[in-house]
């Protein structure tokens, strides 16, 4: 499906976004918990979290979200019911149960920047597009900014997987990347081999895939 053909509309009114965006969070490790669940829920086995001087990215290579299929439209239903059996609180695999409960993690990277872009690849198919607190369009406010494939690119992965890109962040990562492996889990222990956290910014990276004795004593 060509990018110009598809179309993102957001089921909420654009005032919630407005309103609730800057006020759900006011810490960014809680935002990057909610996406790092996301990417839990989703089936990933790496979340990249990338900081630098103009945005912070989190990014995952679980499943994606493909545009036919549904998953996007499904993303864009903001609070709906996802739950409606047992096996709907299971993720894809069925080796994990899923976190996110309802719904409005995905607005969390709002708290932290006016506008985000959300880049996803699934089988090859590419899709993207801006999630902002005010409309791109005042005159269709639930329209959504779409992102040309041509522009949709990863730092980490290639085959599947979502990049939540927040721009011109108005919070920032600790200055040391221990404090905030410190601080990601506090908010989400879940870290193991399969489920890995890599905190970059430039030429540093910290891994963060199980709690050290020195973590669980300050914990």
């Amino acid at each position: 499906m060509a990018a110009n053909s598809k179309e993102y509309e957001i089921n909420v009114d654009p005032r919630i976004l407005e309103l609730l965006g800057p006020n759900l969070y006011t810490n960014i490790y809680y935002v990057l918990a909610e996406l790092i669940a996301n990417a839990y829920d989703a089936d990933a086995k790496n979340v990249y979290i990338i900081s630098d001087k103009d945005s912070i990215i989190v990014e995952d290579d679980g499943h994606g979200m493909s545009y036919s299929k549904g998953d996007i439209k499904k993303f864009l239903n903001v609070a709906g019911v996802s739950r409606t059996n047992e096996n709907d609180s299971q993720t894809r695999s069925g080796s994990r149960m899923k976190m996110g409960r309802k719904g409005v993690g995905k607005l969390a990277a709002l708290s932290v920047s006016e506008a985000v872009d959300v880049l996803t690849i699934t089988n090859g198919d590419k899709s993207g597009f801006v999630l902002a607190r005010k409309p791109a369009d005042p005159s269709n406010p639930n329209k959504l900014k779409p992102i040309d494939d041509a522009d949709i690119s990863f730092k980490y992965i290639t085959e599947q997987g979502t990049s939540i890109v927040m721009k011109s962040p108005q919070y920032r990562l600790h200055i040391t990347l221990s404090a905030v492996k410190r601080n990601l889990l506090k908010i989400f222990p879940l870290v193991s081999k399969d489920f890995r956290i890599h905190v970059i910014r430039g030429k540093e990276i910290e891994v963060i895939e199980s709690f050290d004795d020195k973590i669980m004593n300050e914990l």
